[in-house]
């Protein structure tokens, strides 16, 4: 498989198999992004063109990550600047746990026997996500909806990076957070495997990986909107041509 490589100035790497059009990458918005760090894309990629089982004409952005990576801030932006829906799994998540009276961690448990949990919370997505124009956030949501998606984009940083940033935001010590946070995504990656076969550890599904602690948050706004304006592009280019 011949690549395509971009570099950027501050060693933010980012691997990717890009939608159609969105190889270079070269526009003004992201011209930064071309020196120090890495961005390799497929070729393949480049040319081909998603499933058209996808919702058309309307776009579908699935963004995945793990915890503490900034993946709802980006998907809460992503949703807001382009004026999409934000269908959120761990809100669902949220909100089941609420419904049985049991905190995220016993739901996570609970989950690992009564797979109906995760079922409950991916048949919610779907219906969502079907009707398009939306961005689904969530540990599992871009294998969700990996079928019919324009895009998707993996957010991720060193653990270290991610324990702190969550004991911040919720005012709680670090020592306590990193047993938590190490505890729960042993749960998950287990459930998921049980559940439905995947290893949340495989990342070749995503078209871009995003390493958010080497970029700032602006840096990272800017690639992403540079981004999905070419994902937007692709996909009503496309349902122009079907429809001829």
């Amino acid at each position: 498989m011949s690549r395509v490589r971009l570099r950027n100035h501050m060693g933010w790497t980012v691997r990717s198999s890009t939608p159609s059009g969105m190889g270079a990458l070269s526009t003004a918005g992201t011209n930064n992004l071309r020196q120090g760090g890495a961005v390799e894309a497929s070729e393949e990629a480049l040319m081909g063109v998603k499933s058209i089982r996808r919702p058309e004409p309307r776009v579908v952005i699935g963004i995945s990550g793990s915890a503490g990576s900034g993946k709802t801030t980006f998907a809460e932006y992503v949703a807001k600047e382009f004026n999409l829906k934000l269908v959120s799994a761990g809100k669902i998540f949220r909100e089941i746990a609420a419904r049985k009276n049991l905190s995220l961690e016993e739901l996570s448990k609970q989950a690992l026997q009564l797979p109906e949990i995760d079922f409950e919370v991916e048949r919610r997505i779907l219906e969502e996500a079907r009707e398009g124009n939306v961005v689904v956030e969530g540990h599992l949501a871009a294998w969700t909806v990996s079928s019919f998606a324009d895009l998707l984009i993996y957010f991720d940083a060193p653990l270290e990076t991610r324990v702190r940033r969550i004991a911040q935001r919720e005012g709680r010590p670090v020592e306590v957070v990193l047993i938590e946070t190490t505890r729960r995504e042993l749960f998950e990656a287990v459930r998921y495997r049980r559940v439905y076969n995947i290893d949340i550890t495989d990342h070749s599904i995503f078209h871009v990986r995003l390493d958010t602690s080497i970029a700032s948050k602006e840096e990272i706004k800017a690639f992403l909107k540079t981004l999905i304006e070419k994902t937007i592009k692709s996909t009503e280019s496309l349902d122009c041509n079907v429809h001829k």
